[in-house]
């Protein structure tokens, strides 16, 4: 896995609003490997066995409303094949 690099992201979501983590595809197209897959907290594994969205093929995914009243944080592993130094913009939108 020479010149593989992960990330983490955490996005905190109000609960009870929807919402949608959205990026430009256009920067991780040549890449062989650009994914993202939502993690279950306190283990670090893909949730419910979620499978990885391609960054390369898609520009949003939808966050689900939680319920409660508190800030719920979701986290995200980014795999990408090759280092990216830049990522222009990363965004919750409500």
């Amino acid at each position: 896995m020479k010149g593989m690099q992960e990330w983490l992201l955490q996005v905190e979501q109000k609960a009870g609003v929807e919402g949608s983590l959205r990026w430009d595809f256009s920067q991780f197209n040549a890449l062989a490997t650009a994914e993202l897959v939502q993690l279950d907290p306190n283990t670090l594994r893909p949730l419910n066995g979620a499978a990885p969205v391609s960054l390369k093929n898609r520009t949003m995914l939808p966050l689900a409303k939680s319920p409660g009243n508190n800030l719920k944080p979701r986290l995200f592993r980014i795999t990408l094949s090759e280092p990216l130094t830049r990522v222009k913009e990363w965004k919750e939108m409500d």
